[in-house]
């Protein structure tokens, strides 16, 4: 694109959302615009509106481990400690049952590893939410957090 050619960011998002709003009204319990406009609204910092949308996926697919995640994500940056601590500890549970499953079929499995990696990350990533929630004196709930690296 010649400089100057290129749309606005926040144009392109009312029109992305607008489709996705569109779509949403003519099949309200599809998933997909949910999904879209979860992402959409991350990608620009939106968190707690981006939130609502995990929440109501999450809702509707509770074992849906990469929803889970994105929701507990989404909690934590926008500044949701408490309620981003729930939902890691939740996903941090649904991994270990996983991570059980895969030790029972096949112990020291690539599968069981994988899992056991995923109970490690998502367990470091609430110890940190926790801390800064403590560091934070009750301040957090108030507070937007600053975004982790994705």
């Amino acid at each position: 694109c010649k400089a100057g050619l290129a749309p606005d960011q926040d144009y392109v998002a009312a029109l992305v959302d607008g489709r996705l709003a569109q779509h949403h009204r003519s099949k309200p319990d599809d998933p997909a615009p949910h999904w879209a406009l979860a992402q959409s609204l991350t990608n620009r910092g939106q968190f707690r509106e981006a939130a609502e949308q995990y929440g109501w996926l999450a809702k509707r697919a509770p074992a849906d481990l990469d929803t889970r995640r994105r929701l507990a994500e989404t909690l934590r940056d926008a500044g949701r400690v408490k309620e981003a601590a729930v939902e890691y500890r939740a996903l941090v549970a649904q991994l270990r049952e996983r991570e059980a499953k895969a030790q029972r079929r096949a112990p020291g499995s690539p599968e069981a590893q994988q899992w056991q990696r995923e109970v490690a990350a998502r367990s470091a990533e609430l110890a940190d939410l926790l801390k800064r929630a403590a560091d934070a004196q009750g301040t957090a709930d108030s507070q937007p957090a600053k975004p982790a690296p994705r």
